[in-house]
């Protein structure tokens, strides 16, 4: 009978790692049906957003679509403009297409233009986690 050293030694460490690698985090949200937005909205941030509400509607147009929101909108923590008010309102016009119940969550913040997409979500699937904050900005005259 082999003692438990004999045996450690003879597994290989290779037999227990993956034959491919790992899905990157954003794949595995989208497969879960989560689209995320964490950051300031620009244009490459929105058309990726959109893409993906896009490409879940087409997977199943009866399954519901969670989206979650930590952004800022337009502009950054500073305050500086970082994109237009017509990337918000790309989202939302594509929300407002879609076949699917969204569900909306705040997890951090939703600012402006995120606070927008946040209530984008269907009527009573709009939710914010106990510590998020949500402010509508004052537009500029």
């Amino acid at each position: 009978m082999a003692t438990p050293a004999q045996v450690e030694r003879s597994v290989s460490y290779n037999e227990h790692r993956p034959r491919s690698p790992p899905p990157d985090l954003p794949s595995l949200l989208l497969h879960g049906r989560i689209v995320y937005i964490g950051m300031p909205l620009v244009p490459a941030v929105t058309e990726l957003v959109v893409a993906e509400l896009m490409y879940l509607q087409w997977m199943d147009p009866k399954q519901p679509i969670y989206l979650y929101i930590n952004s800022t909108g337009t502009t950054r923590d500073d305050g500086e403009t970082v994109g237009m008010e017509t990337e918000g309102f790309a989202i939302y016009d594509a929300l407002m297409q879609l076949q699917n119940e969204i569900h909306t969550v705040t997890v951090g913040a939703a600012i402006g233009q995120a606070c927008l997409l946040l209530s984008a979500g269907t009527k009573d699937q709009r939710f914010m986690m106990p510590h998020a904050q949500v402010m509508i900005q004052l537009a500029c005259l």
